[in-house]
């Protein structure tokens, strides 16, 4: 009655617990694949997004860049005295290039060649000429030391236009060292028009894309609550990846390098990606709204619950369907068993219908025949063992008529369908060994090959010496090539591991051949004679070897 009660318990476990644990798995699984996916897209649109500004950057470069290289400039700059000595003409006709130049690109705002100390010499803006440079900050300073591009933080020139600018200085260099700076100032509109029209993340209502320069200012943004020129930290409520200071200039954070970060605007947590534009500085920070990614998985969290909930449900109806027909035949096989364990040699199962419970009641009482069979074996070997005379006194093991007999009793006991293997063996040039070692030396031979024989096979099995150097294993319930195979390789290694327990002989080696119950023979002498065969094949092939009888 226990284990009845057990019995609908585990049912009513297995019932409920697989699915539910399914589910809760699937539904974990689901949310952070789902998770997963989206900030693997936004990493994406991400990098996306930073490689098209970096083009644009390198477009402002190619603009400064066919300017600078213009012979006129050049000479000027590398003349003797250089900026400082350039007379009006050259100055008229620089600004006419740099006018020409504003009109020739739609992402030239300005252009201004500036003398060592900063002061405007020529510019397309002839009102800015002869005075100080309105550069941000120390840009001006920071390019003296370097011999490349220089893109500074963004600014405002109310007398050009009332955008947000932001410039690019190239220094430049004569004989005695650095000469002065051309610069190109550039409207920060035109990426606040690829911000607008940016399709990589439309899938999201809440995305927002921010470019700032490197201190944070926003230079372009795709939120209105955002102030293009006010710092970009003014609208955090939360803090960056782990403190505001991975996003500054200072932190100089490697160009490419996508950090994941987590903040709170007014309108909620958000998730997103900041990252550094290029070397100068500027970044890029892609976010979207948390709920939004949420909302979905809340969605499929919720259907994913009812399908469990109708799984948990019909699987325990089945269940309990199932319990009432394995619980009678389960309750009949425990029966049987406790009385065979008990004892009862005659116990059986009993059971009449033609599915698995009939082929486990078949196995069952088969194998409880076969246990009947084996015990009364082992009860009459153990009688042999007892009897000192079914002994060899030198070996150890049955001697040849115990053998025999013991063989010849388990295969009248054997059922039609078991299986077995004779093994008959011998020592190879055993006669040698007495010869030239002497015959102390042979019997210390023979002990030691038994002892490992012994050793090498199962209690069930028999193990005898049947003459002078001649050995024979009855190994039973065997029958496939491979574990014959791998049992006379097994005796090959006890007789070497017996050769290495006596010093100074070569190495033990032994010929085998074997027979197969019922395949070559039903009695003793039958078996005996084709293994015997089987081993005279062996030593007319050269000895330390094996053989498998074949008619």
């Amino acid at each position: 009655m226990k284990l009845r009660r057990l019995f609908w318990l585990v049912f009513l476990l297995c019932s409920i617990i697989p699915p539910f644990i399914l589910s809760v798995f699937f539904i974990t699984r689901s949310y952070y694949t789902e998770k997963n996916l989206v900030l693997r897209n936004l990493q994406a649109t991400s990098s996306v997004f930073s490689t098209s500004l970096r083009n644009i950057i390198e477009a402002n470069r190619t603009d400064m860049a066919v300017t600078s290289e213009g012979p006129f400039l050049q000479g000027v700059v590398a003349s003797e005295g250089g900026l400082d000595v350039m007379d009006q003409g050259s100055r008229e006709y620089l600004v006419k290039i740099f006018k020409a130049r504003v009109r020739a690109s739609k992402l030239v705002m300005g252009v201004s060649l500036m003398d060592r100390n900063g002061f405007i010499l020529a510019s397309s803006s002839e009102g800015l000429i002869g005075s100080k440079n309105p550069l941000p900050g120390n840009s001006f300073e920071k390019i003296k030391d370097t011999n490349s591009y220089y893109l500074t933080d963004t600014f405002y020139l109310p007398t050009l236009t009332k955008v947000p600018l932001y410039a690019m200085i190239l220094p430049l260099y004569g004989k005695d060292g650095f000469r002065g700076a051309l610069g190109f100032s550039f409207s920060a509109d035109f990426i606040q028009e690829m911000v607008d029209r940016a399709e990589l993340t439309k899938r999201f209502q809440s995305r927002l894309i921010t470019v700032v320069d490197r201190n944070n200012r926003i230079i372009s943004t795709s939120d209105p609550d955002f102030q293009r020129g006010e710092s970009l930290s003014n609208y955090l409520e939360g803090t960056l990846p782990e403190s505001r200071s991975d996003i500054s200039a200072d932190k100089k954070v490697p160009p490419k390098k996508q950090l994941l970060i987590r903040f709170k605007t007014q309108s909620g947590n958000n998730i997103g990606y900041f990252s550094r534009i290029d070397e100068n500085g500027w970044g890029l920070l892609l976010s979207i709204n948390e709920d939004e990614i949420l909302e979905p998985l809340r969605r499929m969290i919720f259907w994913n619950a009812l399908f469990a909930i109708a799984v948990i449900i019909t699987v325990s109806l089945i269940f309990t369907r199932l319990s009432s027909y394995f619980s009678k035949p389960v309750m009949g096989l425990t029966e049987a068993m406790e009385r065979y364990r008990s004892g009862d040699e005659d116990a059986r199962f009993e059971y009449r219908g033609d599915d698995e419970f009939g082929q486990i009641a078949l196995a069952f009482n088969e194998m409880a025949e076969t246990l009947n069979v084996v015990l009364a074996n082992e009860k009459i070997k153990s009688k042999y063992y007892e009897d000192k005379s079914n002994i060899d006194q030198l070996s150890g093991i049955l001697n040849k008529a115990a053998t025999e007999h013991l063989i010849s009793g388990i295969l009248n006991d054997t059922a039609d369908s078991a299986s077995h293997t004779l093994f008959v063996m011998d020592i190879d040039d055993f006669k040698s060994i007495n010869d030239n070692f002497g015959h102390a030396a042979g019997d210390r031979v023979i002990r030691e090959v038994s002892a490992e024989l012994k050793k090498t096979f199962r209690e069930i099995d028999v193990v005898g010496r049947i003459g002078g150097d001649e050995y024979m294993v009855f190994l039973r319930y065997v029958e496939h090539i491979e574990i014959i195979t791998e049992k006379a390789m097994q005796i090959a290694e006890a007789a070497e591991r017996a050769s290495c327990a006596v010093k100074g002989l070569p190495k033990i080696t032994m010929s085998i051949g074997c027979s197969r119950y019922p395949a070559d023979g039903t009695t003793f002498s039958e078996l005996y004679e084709k293994a015997d065969k089987a081993l005279y094949r062996t030593k007319s092939n050269g000895k330390n070897g094996f053989t498998i009888y074949k008619a």
